[in-house]
């Protein structure tokens, strides 16, 4: 347990709370560069190259660890949406983009795995370890901050292992072809991890950038209430009244 602790201690003095902006950065621009190759592969997509399908691939590993960069390592995770450091316009507009990234990430997350089963002539669901991913993660984190980082650990293992274990049963069962099974536990474990943690993010941006563009809406009415036309007539007439008495006097 000391053992545990102390490098606990050393991650959290060393390697957390850095003060980083350039992740986010990345990750805008390999969200957004990974957009334009999907849309440009999409309408293609049966006689797509493989360098295409590649580039994608590669592309998805640059953006998760961007994200467990910055969302893991990172003092300021989600400085980009803090209206007190970007203003409320870019909360909405940061806000907005890294939702269309995330959105896009998970939907190429799902093919690249199928993409890999069908490569490998193998029948394998990934949808245990991806469903255990953020329950068990979140699970952990409970148990963690409670003081119980092996029970923690233990949570976290247990599907994933699971989820090896169908996946060797089912690339044994196919192809066998294991280089493919390394790449794709790979794509799956780095992936995986980094849309679940980024999926806690997304949900505070959501709410914030919602909150946001409420906000604003509330304000450009407030600012463009028209004003009360019998309220103006009231005071014209009001005015020659007041004059005349004056004359008279």
């Amino acid at each position: 347990m000391d053992f545990l602790n102390n490098i606990t201690n050393y991650l959290d003095t060393f390697i957390f709370h850095h003060d980083w902006e350039w992740p986010v950065w990345g990750i805008f621009f390999v969200g957004l560069l990974l957009i334009a190759v999907g849309q440009l592969n999409r309408e293609d997509r049966e006689r797509s190259s493989k360098n295409t399908v590649y580039a994608q691939v590669a592309l998805f590993i640059v953006l998760s660890l961007l994200e467990l960069t910055q969302f893991l390592f990172a003092e300021r995770r989600i400085w980009f949406v803090r209206p007190s450091e970007v203003g409320w316009l870019w909360t909405i507009i940061n806000g907005a983009l890294i939702i269309t990234i995330f959105f896009y990430q998970v939907k190429l997350f799902k093919r690249t795995l199928d993409l890999a089963n069908e490569h490998a002539q193998r029948e394998c669901s990934w949808l245990w370890g991806l469903i255990g991913l953020p329950i068990s993660a979140l699970l952990a984190f409970l148990l963690y901050s409670h003081g119980h980082p092996w029970w923690a650990i233990t949570i976290i293992a247990i599907p994933q292992l699971a989820q090896v274990g169908l996946a060797v049963y089912a690339t044994i069962k196919g192809g066998k072809d294991w280089t493919n099974f390394s790449l794709t536990l790979a794509v799956y474990f780095i992936g995986g991890l980094a849309v679940t943690i980024a999926l806690y993010v997304i949900i505070w941006a959501t709410i914030i950038a919602i909150a946001g563009y409420v906000a604003l809406l509330l304000a450009s009415k407030s600012l463009s209430k028209p004003v009360d036309k019998s309220q103006l007539q009231t005071d014209e007439e009001a005015t020659p009244v007041l004059e005349d008495e004056s004359i008279a006097q």
